[in-house]
């Protein structure tokens, strides 16, 4: 999405970027399209990050090859107890199968 000048789903140009989907994405991408709508300027990188500790199963380290590389592509993991405070929110539950909301807080 980003060679093709998408940078965040559902925002300012938007019908722009749902065209260019629509007529050049993988199947799966334009089957997306109604999500992408119900998240507002959410960044091509942050939902990338996500797909990739999501995918490997660990809070590593985001890398831009990482899905040319291969699922099972390791980097260096996140320790998020270090964390004292943050510029941005977090994903956090919304479709997260692997650790649904209700067992984030245990």
């Amino acid at each position: 999405m980003v060679e093709n000048g998408i940078y965040v789903t559902n925002g300012p140009g938007w019908e722009r970027d749902k065209a260019i989907i629509l007529a050049e994405g993988p199947e799966y991408l334009k089957e997306g399209i109604p999500t992408m709508e119900g998240l507002e300027s959410i960044p091509i990188q942050d939902t990338a990050a996500y797909a990739q500790a999501s995918l490997s199963g660990r809070f590593q380290e985001y890398t831009d090859t990482w899905f040319e590389d291969g699922e099972n592509s390791r980097t260096k993991l996140i320790d998020y107890g270090l964390v004292k405070e943050t510029k941005v929110a977090m994903f956090a539950g919304l479709f997260d199968d692997t650790c649904p909301l209700p067992f984030a807080y245990d």
